[in-house]
């Protein structure tokens, strides 16, 4: 399946000043402005990435458009039609309405402090709102800070919230689930019924499990031991302002549904002067094997690449496999979501017969992996940075399958 070709973009730096606000003393206020700033990961601190459209600056798209600090429009792409959203708008960090601000004269503080709950505080307190003259904690769903401006910023987001906007000043601001399970190895994943065609409202009462763990057994140029683009990190896990992504299944008569949530600070797809494999572009791969019963590869177990620009191969077979449909959305410019339909004929192997359902308490053979590309810095060309599993399938996954982690049918 060919999804739609995604924008050529590349990023801008751009810096700017804020006045740094300080409460009134007396009949005093003072103010101070810090200026210069560096760029950052995923909008930190007081300057920002924007995405601008070149002509010809580089031969690779980005997944997304607009400025990461205010949003803007993203490039949606899948099969079978595409689902377009738009950036969120920036909100501001710190202060909501609830802390309310102190008398102004009420007690005397320093040039670093204001007043709350009838005390001095300083103004880094990420507790009392950092340099905001409400007091309210910042609120980022996440753990924050305050950069030097004064204001609340996010250092890491909460289970299952991302920093989809790539807004640091309104932190982790989408969630993308309101349960993430905590899944041992060893333990299949139980799978629940579910609508047909699942809709959103469906997938948010199944639980979220992550897809966050490194493979350090694996080499880096054949991570699954065959040949592949080589992963710069293979046995590392990158920082949770990098990458993060979670997924959740649901089944019924027709298929086995897979819903993946990612955000990631810098969204490859590749264009149409350089088209991407899936593997050499931001996606997500799956591992099945349908009879779960181990060993090399036959005709129900498969590893597949789904790319972010909608394209779906399997290894060493077609692309495009009968039985399998993707769909993806923009959730912002730094997240995604993808929705894949597996039916139960491809699953099996026996594409071409009836479509029948395993009965309840089927175990199958199961993995995902996050494959996240971004550019290097010193040529600007995409290179595979990490590899993320939610459990380790062992490092011959790509042509044996023992090591496969299990999923149950409810």
């Amino acid at each position: 399946m060919n999804g739609g070709a995604l924008p050529e973009g590349h990023a801008e730096a751009t810096c700017r000043t804020m006045p740094l606000r300080r409460p009134r003393v007396g009949n005093r206020r003072k103010t101070a402005k810090v200026a210069g700033c560096t760029l950052v990961a995923a909008a930190l601190g007081s300057c920002w990435v924007s995405i601008a459209p070149p002509a010809e600056d580089l031969p690779f798209g980005l997944a997304g458009t607009g400025s990461l600090d205010t949003g803007g429009a993203a490039v949606v792409l899948g099969g079978g039609g595409s689902m377009s959203t738009t950036g969120g708008a920036d909100g501001v960090g710190g202060a909501n309405s609830a802390g309310g601000s102190e008398p102004a004269n009420s007690v005397d503080c320093k040039a670093d402090e204001k007043v709350c709950g009838g005390r001095c505080v300083k103004l880094v307190d990420p507790l009392t709102g950092c340099a905001d003259p409400d007091c309210a904690p910042c609120n980022l769903h996440g753990d924050a800070s305050c950069n030097n401006m004064g204001a609340c910023v996010v250092e890491s987001c909460a289970s299952g919230w991302a920093n989809c906007d790539g807004s640091a000043r309104n932190g982790c601001e989408h969630q993308f689930g309101d349960s993430v399970l905590d899944t041992s190895p060893g333990s299949p994943l139980l799978v629940s019924e579910i609508a047909l065609p699942p809709m959103a409202s469906d997938w948010a009462i199944v639980p979220l499990a992550p897809v966050a763990k490194a493979c350090a057994g694996c080499i880096a140029s054949m991570p699954g031991g065959k040949n592949e683009p080589a992963i710069v990190n293979v046995g590392e896990a990158p920082p949770w302002n990098d990458i993060s992504a979670y997924f959740r299944l649901g089944h019924n008569a027709n298929a086995l549904y897979l819903e993946a949530l990612v955000f990631d600070n810098e969204l490859i797809a590749g264009s149409s002067a350089l088209p991407l494999p899936p593997l050499e572009q931001d996606s997500i791969l799956v591992l099945f094997d349908g009879k779960h019963d181990g060993g090399g590869y036959g005709a129900d177990d498969h590893y597949l690449q789904l790319g972010l620009n909608g394209a779906v191969n399997e290894q060493e077979r077609a692309s495009d496999p009968a039985g399998v449909t993707l769909g993806i959305e923009s959730l912002g410019p730094a997240c995604y979501r993808m929705q894949a339909t597996f039916t139960w004929a491809f699953i099996s192997g026996l594409v071409g017969t009836p479509n029948v359902r395993p009965p309840p308490g089927t175990t199958l053979g199961f993995d995902v992996m996050a494959n996240d590309v971004d550019r290097n810095p010193e040529n600007n060309m995409p290179e595979r940075q990490s590899l993320l599993f939610w459990q380790l399938p062992g490092t011959t996954f790509a042509y044996n399958t023992d090591g496969f982690p299990a999923i149950t049918l409810q």
